[in-house]
Parts: structure tokens; C-alpha cells; sequence
């Protein structure tokens, strides 16, 4: 077993991530080659700085550009946005893999009264015009959903999509237009023929993935594991000692607890334990969505971070803010800060920065977070109204 201080933990997450020393990603192939990397970036609506994936790509992207993005999605259609940990981005050949998924949101998602009679109604103008979305289906009355009272027309594209027998055909914002996988060239992923065969199978191949998009992980409960339906105890442990049979996974010692490593990771962790490897002066600001940051358990114990996203959270009971980034500082996360986009008035300004207890500003750093800042500027197509620390 390998044991590990904090400061290697915390140094192999980020060179996991692509977040310790100079950027290794550029333009559209980077952001590519992040998916590869991690497989899946959780995706939100919410759009105070930028959305949740587009500020992910740009803390490990240089030269990122939304429309990279949206072409890999709906041009290119080397990505997908569907169900992972809730609702991500991520490569269309692991699409097959979430058959199971699809399957019971089928059986058992979103059910209401109303939905399904309409289906019929809705994949005809899918077969008749390219593309559709809720207003060019009709069917406006009002039915309760997940999120909110929605039109009964909006609610039976929404559940065809995650069924998968419809796909998103682009965007408006946040507006989806639909249409059917074959119009697009991607009924091949959609279709295909499940590779786990049995659901032991599926929960392996499930909590690998996840360990994997994290970086390490513990045998335990966790909000790592959000999103998987079925994923008892006794099947998590059984999925975890069928990963460590097959040498798969492998486990690593860390503050007396058992903490698992991917295989595939094996070369990053021994950079990351190269006495030699000295942080560069990096500043990145984390989405609250970051694939580094889904399992606040472990940024906790390791990177002695506590952050929980509070845009749900009442304003009264919030500690910092609804929509507050944390800062990471060469190998360290150093505080939070609260940046707002006015796009009217065509400016970013700063609402507040939060450093952690013990953290001192130095004028490297200051200068590091407003080249941050500037490029989270420029990714909402905005000027920086200049802080002050």
C-alpha cells in the first residue's frame, strides 16, 4: 500500500486535474482532451460569471472559447449533455454505458399524468420539422415538474430526451431544440447494446468511473456517488473489492484511512510524490460544479477546504454567497471570492474575496487573480472592473 502525506494527495488531485503547474490544455483540442481525461464536466443553467462547464474549462483550457464547446456538442457531436452525476457533459461513447439509467427514468422518472398520452404527438413534428422545442410543440398546459409547474408539451420532450429517444439538436441559451438521433448521425451511441451485462457489472464500471473523474476515493457514502440509483453499501464494497481482484484500482494510506487510486494513474501519482516538483505561481478559479470538488469529504480531509455551493441555501442562512468560487493558489485552495457579471453595463466586477484563515496576499499572488479574473472577463465578454484586495 502506498502512504501519502496531504501535500502529495493534494498535488496528484491537481495534476489529475490539470490544475498544478502550466497549463497543459489549448484551444478546442484541449478541451477535448479534458473530457478524455475526466470523462464527464457536470453541467448547470445557472449563468451569474458563466455557466458551471464553461468555468471549469477555462481554469485547465488555455484559450478557451464557449464555442469550442458548443461545436463539440452539436456539430462535431463528439460530446453529449445527458444524465452522469446529474446532469453533465461528456464523451458520446460512454452514452451506451447509461442504458440502465435511461432505462429507469423511463420506468420511474418523472412520471405525471398527462406526460406520456402526448409522446406520440411529440415524436411526430420530431419525424416532420428538424428540430423542435417546447413552443413549436404546444400542448400548454400546466402540470407539476421536478423543477417547477411546466407545460405538459416541455415535460414529454424533456422525458423522451432522457429516455433517449430524443437528442439535443443545439441550444438557445438554455433552451433545448430537440430531434431525433438519427437526424443527427448519432443513433449508433444511442442505441447500442449495453456492455455491462449484469448490474454487478454496471455498479464497477459506475464507481470506477467516478473515482476515476475525482481522482482518489474513499469506500464510503459520499456526494461522489450522487446520481446512482441502486448503489447500497454492499454493492458499493462489492463493486470496490471486484476493482481491486481485477487490479484495477489500487489502495494508497492517507491520515489512517484507505483511500483508492485508478490504475491509470499510477504515473501522476509518482510525479506527485517527486520531491522535486515545485508549484508554480497558478491561479485558477473553480467552478462550483468542478469535477475536483464533488466529493467535499475529500477536499476537506485533504486540501482542509470546506465549501458547499450555496445558491439554494436561503439568503439569510448563506455564509458567503449564492455563487461564490474557490481560489486555487499553486497546490492550495486559498478562499472564495464572489465574481458578478453586468452584462448590460459590459463589466465583471468582484463582490467580495474571502481568503482562508492564515492566508497572506502577497502582490504575486494580487496580480495572479486579476489574469483570473480577466479571462473569466473575457469568457462573458466583458471588461474587468479592477479590485481591490
Amino acid at each position: 500500500m502506498v502512504t501519502l502525506t496531504c501535500e502529495q494527495a493534494r498535488r496528484f488531485l491537481l495534476l489529475r486535474h490539470g490544475l498544478l503547474g502550466r497549463r497543459m490544455y489549448k484551444g478546442k483540442e484541449g478541451v477535448l482532451a479534458v473530457f478524455e481525461k475526466l470523462r464527464a464536466v457536470q453541467y448547470d443553467p445557472v449563468n451569474i460569471c458563466g455557466r458551471s462547464p464553461e468555468i471549469s474549462l477555462l481554469a485547465r483550457v488555455e484559450g478557451y472559447k464557449p464555442q469550442y464547446l458548443y461545436d463539440l456538442l452539436y456539430r462535431d457531436r463528439v460530446l453529449v449533455d445527458h444524465y452522469d452525476k446529474c446532469m453533465c457533459i461528456f464523451p458520446i461513447e460512454d452514452f451506451r454505458y447509461f442504458r440502465r439509467i435511461r432505462e429507469g427514468m423511463s420506468i420511474f422518472g418523472r412520471r405525471r399524468a398527462g406526460v406520456e398520452e402526448v409522446f406520440p404527438q411529440v415524436l411526430e413534428l420530431a419525424h416532420r420539422l428538424p428540430h423542435i422545442c417546447s413552443k413549436d410543440i404546444g400542448l400548454d398546459e400546466k402540470i407539476p415538474w421536478p423543477w417547477g409547474a411546466t407545460s405538459v408539451g416541455r415535460a414529454a420532450a424533456e422525458r423522451l430526451y432522457f429516455e433517449g429517444q430524443l437528442v439535443v439538436h443545439h441550444k438557445e441559451g438554455v433552451v433545448r431544440h430537440y430531434t431525433l438521433p438519427e437526424k443527427v448521425g448519432v443513433e449508433g451511441e444511442i442505441h447500442a447494446a449495453d456492455p455491462n451485462g449484469t448490474d454487478r457489472d454496471f455498479f464497477r464500471w459506475l464507481v470506477r468511473r467516478r473515482l476515476y473523474a475525482i481522482g482518489m476515493m474513499e469506500d464510503r457514502p459520499g456526494d461522489g456517488f450522487l446520481g446512482v440509483s441502486g448503489l447500497t453499501a454492499a454493492v458499493r464494497r462489492q463493486a470496490f473489492r471486484d476493482l481491486l481482484e481485477a487490479g484495477e484500482i489500487f489502495p494508497a494510506e492517507l491520515e489512517g484511512r484507505t483511500w483508492y487510486v485508478d490504475v491509470r494513474d499510477r504515473e501522476t501519482l509518482a510525479a506527485a510524490c517527486d520531491p522535486g516538483l515545485k508549484p508554480t505561481d497558478r491561479c485558477a478559479l473553480l467552478a462550483p460544479l468542478d469535477s475536483l470538488l464533488w466529493d467535499r469529504k475529500t477536499i476537506h480531509t485533504i486540501f482542509g477546504f470546506d465549501y458547499k455551493w450555496e445558491i439554494y441555501t436561503p439568503e439569510e442562512k448563506r455564509v458567503y454567497g449564492a455563487y461564490v468560487l474557490p481560489v486555487l493558489w499553486r497546490d492550495r485552495l486559498v478562499g472564495r471570492i464572489e465574481p458578478i457579471a453586468d452584462r448590460k453595463a459590459g463589466i465583471l466586477t468582484v463582490r467580495r474575496f474571502w481568503p482562508e484563515p492564515g492566508f497572506k496576499i502577497t502582490k504575486a499572488f494580487e496580480k495572479a487573480l486579476e489574469r483570473e479574473l480577466d479571462r473569466l472577463a473575457g469568457l462573458n465578454g466583458v471588461a474587468l472592473c479592477k479590485p481591490v484586495f
